[in-house]
């Protein structure tokens, strides 16, 4: 059956995909964007590996910034170790963040999935292992390891419930692709699971956590040098923050928000959007607008000037920054393929708020049933959701401390992450 699916993928799949990205490109520009930057990178890799000479070297895998965010805490407990750290990224979002790290001898695009390039980026770099972290399987990548003796490793490895993953179908092409890891590290005990029903049994699942408890824990601890307005220009304010939101959370926040502003003057809406386009802030400013809502770009506050009603942040990066200002959260997604990233506001002993679709985040349905998280269907449900909470103090103490502990609990991944991986690759 892996012969079939090899053969489907390589000469079916894949054209009409890598044919689609090519078209899409002409049209959206991070498409575009990572078209172009994947131009050149055999040399590149070539380039790399003569710099290293016969250094050992592992290569890690991420789809973007947020999969990208998770490898830090990993490669600094790498640190101590002779051995090179790489780190491939599919999407331009992880770009810029993985240039300014220090904790990689060097970051790049992962390379297009044809066997021909793969077969050659491989070749070029010779790693000692792949480490993809999460979800970002690509097929040829992992079968042309396999197939030159590269043991490859998914960790911090998620199986939502509901994961297409584990339609009929599609179940006997993922267990093609499992049979090629040498081992995958999940999240938990459930995941793990569930990882087991498209895994063969030869194929080791161990639960060793999710790395990002660390780097979100890591993170906190210098986030207020990334806030870029002065923090006293809050001390009368009650936060609401907003973040990673798209249209469909917009159309929700907003009109609650209205709402309840015209009852306590001194709420703010910090609000984030996931994909800050011209467009977007265009579309969200005309919202305010028509909802009599007082709007500022960041980019347009100056020292003295009112931050308004509504701050839009208008740049990325900073949102774990600026959950810190908070007194609440909304995380947005909920309404659309499935929410983001809840493990930042919960860092700070923020409650949360989100759309009904978590099943794609193991930490939002655990916080759900730790009364951290609450799931809202309308704006009403929302402006209901702020009024109690900033007006119950205790209720936001007693969320806040359940916020701790569930973070508490979870930290030390990275180190059992490294630990194993040591262990199979027999690191000194």
């Amino acid at each position: 059956m892996t012969f079939f699916w090899k053969v489907s993928y390589r000469y079916f799949v894949l054209p009409i995909l890598w044919g689609g990205f090519h078209i899409l490109g002409l049209l959206n520009r991070k498409v575009h964007q990572g078209l172009q930057g994947r131009m050149g990178l055999e040399k590149r890799a070539r380039d790399r590996r003569a710099s290293l000479g016969d250094e050992s070297l592992i290569l890690f895998h991420c789809a973007s910034m947020g999969e990208f965010e998770a490898l830090h805490p990993i490669a600094k407990k790498f640190a101590s170790k002779k051995i090179a750290l790489g780190v491939i990224h599919f999407s331009p979002s992880a770009e810029a963040a993985a240039k300014k790290s220090d904790c990689f001898a060097f970051a790049d695009y992962s390379p297009a999935d044809t066997r021909r390039s793969v077969r050659r980026f491989l070749r070029a770099l010779r790693p000692l292992a792949l480490v993809i972290t999460k979800h970002d399987v690509w097929p040829n990548l992992i079968w042309e390891c396999q197939s030159v003796g590269i043991p490859v490793f998914l960790v911090n490895a998620s199986f939502p419930l509901n994961s297409r993953r584990f339609w009929p179908i599609v179940r006997s092409f993922q267990r093609a692709l499992t049979m090629s890891f040498r081992s995958i590290l999940a999240v938990s005990p459930d995941d793990a699971q569930r990882a087991r029903r498209i895994t063969p049994q030869n194929v080791p699942i161990v639960v060793a956590g999710d790395s990002r408890y660390d780097r979100v824990t890591e993170r906190i601890h210098r986030a207020a040098a990334e806030i870029p307005f002065p923090q006293e220009s809050l001390v009368s304010r009650c936060v609401v923050v907003a973040g990673s939101t798209h249209a469909t959370d917009e159309a929700i926040i907003l009109p609650a928000m209205a709402t309840v502003i015209r009852r306590h003057s001194h709420l703010l809406c910090l609000l984030v959007p996931h994909d800050p386009e011209p467009s977007v802030l265009k579309n969200i400013e005309a919202s305010c607008a028509a909802l009599g809502l007082d709007f500022l770009l960041l980019s347009q506050w100056r020292a003295g000037v009112p931050l308004g009603q509504v701050l839009c942040v208008d740049r990325v990066g900073i949102l774990a920054a600026l959950y810190g200002l908070g007194h609440l959260a909304y995380v947005g997604g909920g309404f659309d393929k499935g929410v983001h990233s809840v493990l930042e506001p919960m860092a700070y002993g923020l409650p949360v708020l989100t759309g009904p679709n978590i099943e794609v985040s193991h930490e939002a349905r655990v916080a759900k049933t730790r009364g951290i998280l609450q799931l809202a269907m309308d704006a009403n449900q929302v402006e209901m959701w702020i009024e109690k909470l900033i007006t119950d103090d205790n209720a936001r103490d007693r969320i806040a401390e359940k916020a701790r502990i569930f973070m508490k609990e979870r930290l030390g991944a990275a180190e059992r992450i490294v630990d194993y991986l040591e262990k199979e690759l027999k690191l000194p």
